[in-house]
């Protein structure tokens, strides 16, 4: 849990400089369990990417999203992401602020 509440204490838009211009995810988790969506943005370290390479800890911003964010106190969902080039594990689901 320390961790965790580490990690969220980092979510602010100085962390990710261009958050505000992403469109704003819509949450589908009431209503589906999976969710076909686009990709909205990578980042790696802070920096934005074009795409993400095996073994890279990178964080994803997803138009859509069946995936509970962290929020009082609840922790965030876990679980995968798919597509045609892959798949890629995901630990957290945070709100970027």
């Amino acid at each position: 849990m320390a961790g965790q509440r580490a990690r969220s204490r980092t979510m602010t838009g100085q962390r990710w400089p261009d958050v505000h211009a992403l469109p704003l995810a819509e949450f589908t988790g009431y209503r589906e369990l999976e969710a076909r969506t686009r990709i909205s943005a990578i980042y790696r370290k802070g920096e934005s990417v074009p795409v993400a390479e095996e073994g890279e800890e990178v964080e994803v911003f997803l138009e859509r999203t069946p995936f509970y964010a962290e929020s009082g106190g609840q922790v965030g969902d876990p679980g995968y992401l798919s597509g045609g080039l892959g798949r890629a594990r995901l630990e957290d689901t945070q709100k970027p602020a």
